[in-house]
């Protein structure tokens, strides 16, 4: 479970590289928030306490009101987790609403 965890940390720093920040879409005048409306994981190999772990992230779906993410954990270059996470862009009352054109734009330049 601490995988999955990791793979949060993992997409946060994804969308703070691509300026998208989720304390400023909250604030915006449409307010909007990501939330993860599915995972599915691949276990492959066990990590140990004071590995270094690598989290690659990678944007492959960009839909309307969601986007799908992969991402694999790694221990140098071994796989250890493969992780496919359906994220949906929600309105503060958690109903799904289209991802805002500006954060769109800033997740279509990963894409």
């Amino acid at each position: 479970s601490n995988y999955i965890n990791y793979a949060e940390r993992g997409r946060m720093q994804y969308l703070h590289e691509a300026g998208i920040y989720c304390k400023d879409m909250l604030n915006s005048p449409t307010p909007s928030g990501f939330m993860v409306r599915r995972v599915e994981v691949d276990y492959k190999s066990p990590a140990y306490l004071e590995d270094e772990l690598i989290v690659e992230t990678e944007i492959v779906n960009l839909g309307g009101a969601t986007f799908d993410v992969n991402q694999i954990v790694k221990r140098g270059e071994t796989t250890l987790v493969e992780m496919k996470i359906f994220v949906v862009c929600v309105n503060p009352s958690g109903k799904p609403i289209r991802i805002p054109a500006d954060i769109r734009q800033k997740l279509e330049a990963f894409l």
